[in-house]
């Protein structure tokens, strides 16, 4: 997990950014794998970003080949409860890197 503000401002500002419909994904190779999740709160209510981000966290843990090496930040842009299609938007964001 990536906690610090100083490591998670490096990866925004430094980071290859792919923007998806429900998801923007930060990517920066690391010799240290991370990952956080950030929800803006004027996205939908706490329990919906915090289904989110399990959903998020999931697909990172079940797809581990898609984000080895790296440090990632999933910065959610609206809700999106399917599994199934984040799953595929996240998959395609990755292969188009």
């Amino acid at each position: 997990m990536i906690k610090k503000s100083g490591d998670i401002k490096y990866l925004l500002s430094r980071g290859k950014k792919i923007s998806g419909p429900t998801v923007n994904l930060y990517l920066r190779t690391a010799s240290e794998i991370g990952v956080a999740v950030l929800t803006p709160k004027r996205i939908g209510k706490a329990y919906q970003r915090n289904k989110m981000k399990r959903l998020i966290r999931e697909i990172y843990r079940k797809n581990p080949t898609w984000f080895s090496g790296k440090k990632v930040i999933f910065l959610i842009k609206r809700l999106n409860a399917d599994y199934a299609g984040l799953e595929r938007e996240i998959g395609q964001m990755v292969q188009q890197r």
